[in-house]
């Protein structure tokens, strides 16, 4: 689909109700997701990556503190520099969350 954003921001739910009501109604395929946005810079944004191998085991994880998020608008939501966290301060919630929900 063209002319779509990667990022939207909507003020209250109305607008983002009749957003997604707009791409439905033109027979848009595609998922979104909504979130709510936490104000700051991109310091207030942590991260957990992980993988999970063939088996299902969670084989390699790790978690950081943004330090500078990509502002190129395709590319908005994902960070250029992680401070990484060797004390794990997400980690153990994480592989918790994924074992949970399998």
């Amino acid at each position: 689909a063209t002319g779509l954003k990667k990022v939207e921001v909507f003020d209250d739910a109305a607008p983002a109700r009749a957003k997604f009501a707009t791409l439905a109604g033109r027979q848009v395929d595609i998922d979104l997701i909504a979130q709510e946005l936490i104000p700051g810079d991109d310091t207030t944004q942590w991260v957990v990556n992980g993988y999970i191998d063939s088996r299902g085991h969670l084989s390699a994880i790790g978690s950081g503190r943004v330090l500078l998020g990509l502002h190129e608008p395709s590319l908005i939501g994902n960070a250029g520099i992680i401070l990484t966290d060797p004390e794990g301060f997400l980690t153990d919630r994480a592989e918790r969350i994924v074992r949970e929900v399998g």
